[in-house]
């Protein structure tokens, strides 16, 4: 349950954040109506690391094709992928070489 509520969350902050500047009160709207959410809803401002985007959605496939419905072991997986992103710092150093 936690992880479907969890990627509609991430996703509708995304695009509020997109269009923010375009309708500035499109995001604090949502952040308004996140606070009487309950915690299946909440629970992904925890998702915040490095590279969310990155690991999210690389998390969501793997839950996909796997069928991982359990919030823990999709946790874990997100965790494990995101150890194998590059970190930004050292994207930032190859660039500048």
């Amino acid at each position: 349950m936690m992880i479907v509520e969890g990627l509609a969350q991430f996703y509708t902050e995304s695009i509020c954040n997109k269009y923010a500047n375009r309708q500035p009160d499109i995001l604090n709207a949502f952040r308004k109506l996140l606070e009487k959410q309950s915690e299946p809803y909440t629970h992904f401002k925890e998702w915040k690391k490095e590279h969310v985007s990155e690991a999210v959605r690389f998390s969501m496939i793997t839950a996909r094709s796997n069928n991982i419905k359990n919030y823990e072991i999709f946790l874990q997986v997100m965790k494990d992928i995101e150890q194998q992103l590059p970190s930004r710092n050292a994207q930032l150093k190859l660039e500048d070489l």
